[in-house]
């Protein structure tokens, strides 16, 4: 049984008031701004509706913005979690995609790879998609909770744009945690089944709706699809040995369904900002272990987190576009699929990467203290050093404009509802409101995606606009 340490009771403590508090925001304040959105828009309203779903949507982005930036301090302050990016020489990264082994180019020595050191060094690393755009990011998946782990690498950059729009691929599961799965709903995560066809449709859903509410995604998924557990890893070399893929024991074989879909929902290359790869490697508190939620009781969280960073475009990733097979979209009821051409370079291309995941973690661990190869360490100055020592993972270059109006936002509807003596009849509205989104589905299944019309989506795929694209004013426009 795991024992409760003072971090750990400190850290749910605090993760439990903030998470309280901004789902308090989200349903005294964005969950109406949606269903007068939903209201007007049945009554024909659709400028004005547009408005108020932007409302909603603002709230929301607030909410996990505050969310997921407390819980970043969270883990830097009490749990004494480090997180250090390390950025891939961009003239190395290219050569991946070449269909032999990945791993093959390190005949030509070591790549090299740098320490991010500076706010700006972090930006130039990192760049938030603009509005309309999605970033697509993708990690290797050591434990259950590396999502989480992700927070305060995701704040360090841009004054903590990334996190601001940040939406991740989910079990689906996790939707229905009382009070925290229902808020995650209406930050418009997703939430996937393992079942090939409804994931399908719902990773479709979810990108026509960035498209058609302008939303700037940073979108984080998984490719292996479970952690790196023992019975995982058998799994995935039983059906490797199958079907004579290699043999990992870092990393499992990657999924690829769910990425060609999203590409296939986005349409447009030109609405993909980028493709970013992460690598992650833990130095752990206790040699030998490995991270789980019972680590946040025990407190014995790791005492860093390495994030190994590259940088691929659109068509390194995923190949050329079948040109023919994209136009006819427009007349087809349903969104393209890709060339087998194109389909074929993006297994490839997966296939090589992870075998290059494989080897930078074989050698991160072999490596003491844990250390990417390759890594410029050696050849820091004094400065940098400490400078990186104090850039811990609350972020230097965090944005304190953004931070401070996201908690205005939500400990404004907080206090309004407890000034207003409404505190004892949110709490079961709350949980009716989510025990009903999940007799349909999700809240996000049942009021957000179906905001917009069937053939509204199905024209995103191709469309040059959106409906939010009329007003041009930006969701967080307000917050830079």
């Amino acid at each position: 049984m795991v024992k409760l340490s003072l971090k750990g009771a400190t850290f749910l403590l605090f993760a439990t008031l903030f998470g309280l508090t901004g789902c308090l925001a989200i349903m005294s304040v964005g969950m109406p701004c949606l269903l007068v959105a939903l209201a007007l828009r049945r009554r024909g309203f659709d400028s004005l509706s547009i408005r108020f779903l932007r409302a909603h949507h603002f709230v929301s982005d607030c909410v996990a913005y505050y969310w997921f930036g407390m819980i970043s301090l969270l883990l830097s302050r009490v749990m004494g979690t480090k997180t250090v990016g390390v950025i891939e020489d961009s003239s190395n990264t290219s050569t991946t995609t070449n269909t032999t082994n990945a791993g093959n180019r390190r005949g030509g020595g070591v790549p090299r790879r740098r320490v991010l050191t500076s706010p700006q060094q972090w930006d130039d690393a990192l760049t938030a998609p603009a509005d309309g755009r999605v970033l697509i990011v993708m990690s290797n998946h050591r434990t259950r909770i590396d999502w989480l782990l992700l927070w305060p690498f995701f704040l360090r950059a841009n004054e903590g744009r990334l996190l601001w729009r940040l939406k991740i691929a989910l079990k689906s599961s996790l939707r229905n945690i009382p009070i925290f799965g229902w808020a995650m709903q209406h930050f418009r995560f997703l939430f996937l089944s393992r079942d090939r066809k409804m994931d399908e449709k719902i990773i479709t859903e979810t990108a026509n709706h960035w498209t058609l509410s302008n939303d700037g995604p940073t979108f984080l998924i998984f490719p292996e699809g479970s952690d790196l557990s023992e019975t995982n890893i058998a799994k995935s070399q039983a059906f490797a040995k199958e079907h004579g893929k290699p043999l990992f024991h870092h990393v499992l074989n990657p999924r690829t369904t769910g990425l060609l879909a999203l590409r296939d929902a986005i349409g447009d290359d030109r609405r993909i900002s980028g493709v970013v790869d992460l690598t992650m490697g833990y130095r752990e508190s206790t040699p030998g272990t490995r991270t789980s939620e019972a680590s946040i009781l025990s407190g014995n969280m790791p005492r860093q987190v390495r994030v190994l960073i590259r940088k691929y475009s659109v068509e390194d990733v995923f190949g050329k576009r079948n040109v023919a097979t994209a136009s006819s979209s427009a007349s087809s009821s349903s969104p393209p699929s890709p060339s087998d051409q194109s389909q074929q370079h993006f297994i490839s291309f997966m296939e090589n990467l992870y075998r290059q995941k494989e080897v930078d973690l074989t050698e991160f661990y072999q490596n003491n203290p844990h250390v990417f190869a390759g890594e410029e360490d050696a050849t820091m100055t004094a400065d940098e050093l400490t400078t990186l020592k104090g850039n811990s993972s609350e972020g230097a270059s965090v944005g304190y404009g953004r931070e401070i109006l996201a908690f205005v936002v939500c400990c404004a509807g907080f206090y309004a509802t407890v000034a207003c003596g409404m505190w004892l009849l949110w709490l079961p509205v709350t949980v009716v409101a989510g025990l009903i989104g999940t007799s349909k589905g999700g809240i996000d299944r049942w009021l957000v995606m179906p905001f917009f019309s069937a053939d509204e989506r199905r024209r995103a795929t191709t469309a040059e606009s959106s409906p939010m694209n009329k007003n041009s004013n930006k969701l967080h426009k307000g917050c830079d």
